[in-house]
C-alpha cells in the first residue's frame, strides 16, 4: 500500500495534460466526453483529478470495466452501449494509432492522433484544432 501511495505521489509530479487541453474541453463540453484507458479506475481517475480534467468527462472507462488491456474492441462496444452513441457519431483521440485509434477508424469512428501517424483521420499538434475538425463534422 505504501508503495501505489509513492506511486501516485510521483504520478502527480510527473503528469502534465497537453496545452489547451482544458480551454478546448470546455467548448466542446456539450458533446459527450469520454475517457477510455487500461489504466486502473484508482489510477485514471488520479490522473485525471490531478490534471483538473475529470469535470470535463461524461464517462471513465478502464480496464477494470472491460477485463483486458487495449487494444481491444470491447472498450469502444461499452462505450456506444453506454451512452447509446453509434460509430458514426464518435470522434476518437489518441497518441497511439495502434492502441486507440485502429480499431476505432475500423468501426466507422472519425480518428484523431496527437502524434504524426497519417493512418488516423486527422493529425493534431494542438487541441485547439478539434474544435475546427468537429465544426466540418
Amino acid at each position: 500500500k505504501n508503495s501505489y501511495k509513492t506511486f501516485l505521489k510521483e504520478l502527480s509530479n510527473s503528469i502534465k495534460s497537453y496545452e489547451y487541453v482544458h480551454e478546448t474541453l470546455s467548448i466542446l463540453r456539450k458533446n459527450k466526453i469520454v475517457a477510455f484507458t487500461e489504466d486502473s479506475k484508482e489510477t485514471a481517475v488520479f490522473k485525471l483529478k490531478v490534471t483538473n480534467l475529470l469535470q470535463y468527462f461524461d464517462l471513465v472507462i478502464t480496464s477494470n470495466d472491460t477485463n483486458i488491456m487495449k487494444p481491444n474492441e470491447e472498450y469502444y462496444n461499452l462505450i456506444f452501449k453506454k451512452l447509446n452513441l453509434s460509430p458514426n457519431e464518435c470522434l476518437v483521440i489518441g497518441d497511439s494509432y495502434e492502441k486507440d485509434l485502429e480499431i476505432a477508424k475500423n468501426l466507422g469512428c472519425l480518428t484523431v492522433c496527437v502524434t504524426n501517424d497519417k493512418r488516423a483521420d486527422y493529425q493534431i499538434t494542438n487541441f485547439t484544432e478539434l474544435i475546427e475538425i468537429l465544426k466540418g463534422h
